[in-house]
């Protein structure tokens, strides 16, 4: 009898590794889940900057824009490059962000990836752009830092027939990605969080049922009645 009660109050005491394996599986199922979501919530604002600065770069296409605008959608040593060839068609024309005005015939504005290769003495982007007088552009007009873009600078004469465009920033010339970057964050988070969090919570708490049910045991052993 009185090892009976000895043995129930030391599995009362609850010194049980399950308790300490618990305890560790919730902490480190918590940490993963923490980083996992705050990676999610960091590429879904990346991708919600991006397209807010692809908004901005979009012509409005207007007939009666001061602006000739003929986009190129080139590449460059197995890159995308997009040139971007404009002319003055009127008073007061549209700038391109990133950039403090239109450029002139003969004058170029690259984005930084573009300038450093030419720094650099890159031949395909020198041939590229020979003749050009070369200026970079913002990094705020930009939709990524490895973006490689170019404005141009031309004379109406050799964009006649171009489209005008009045403004930039037209939200209907670009193709809305909002609604699938929801669900893609959503498929994440069911996957990479919410279901390895419900592996753990499963865990921890057949562990905790059996720590419990242990534990009935040992006061029942020194007497205690059941609840």
């Amino acid at each position: 009898m009185i090892a009976a009660i000895r043995l129930g109050l030391r599995m009362a005491r609850g010194n049980d590794a399950a308790l300490r394996l618990r305890a560790i599986l919730t902490a480190l199922g918590a940490g993963v889940c923490t980083l996992v979501l705050l990676a999610v919530v960091g590429a879904w604002h990346v991708s919600q900057l991006a397209n807010t600065r692809n908004i901005a770069q979009a012509p409005h296409p207007d007939q009666s824009g001061a602006l000739l605008y003929y986009q190129v959608a080139d590449s460059l040593g197995g890159t995308d490059l997009t040139r971007v060839y404009l002319a003055k068609y009127g008073s007061n024309p549209p700038v391109p962000p990133g950039v403090p005005r239109v450029p002139r015939p003969g004058e170029a504005f690259l984005s930084p990836n573009l300038a450093a290769r030419l720094r650099s003495g890159d031949a395909l982007v020198a041939a590229r752009f020979r003749g050009f007088r070369t200026k970079t552009i913002a990094r705020s007009g930009l939709q990524s830092a490895n973006e490689r873009l170019a404005y141009l600078g031309a004379t109406p004469a050799r964009l006649r027939g171009s489209p005008r465009v009045s403004d930039f920033g037209d939200a209907t010339q670009v193709t809305e990605t909002t609604a699938r970057l929801k669900l893609l964050s959503i498929l994440l988070f069911i996957v990479f969080i919410g279901v390895p969090f419900a592996g753990v919570c499963a865990v921890a708490t057949r562990l905790g049922a059996a720590v419990r049910h242990r534990r009935f045991a040992a006061l029942w052993m020194i007497g205690v009645p059941a609840l």
